[in-house]
């Protein structure tokens, strides 16, 4: 039962962790255009960001 718990966290952790690196990947890619990384995270539906 421990290991099922820790597996989890640790998915959870790399789940988070690759939010946070798409977030800032499509950010960046998309910054000259103004408001379009948020229309492009929820297009995708991989992150939900809104600036």
């Amino acid at each position: 039962m421990e290991l099922m718990s820790r597996i989890r966290s640790i998915l959870k952790d790399s789940l988070s962790q690759w939010r946070r690196d798409t977030k800032v990947l499509i950010t960046s890619a998309a910054e000259p255009r103004g408001a379009e990384p948020s229309r492009v995270a929820v297009k995708q539906g991989k992150l939900k960001y809104l600036r």
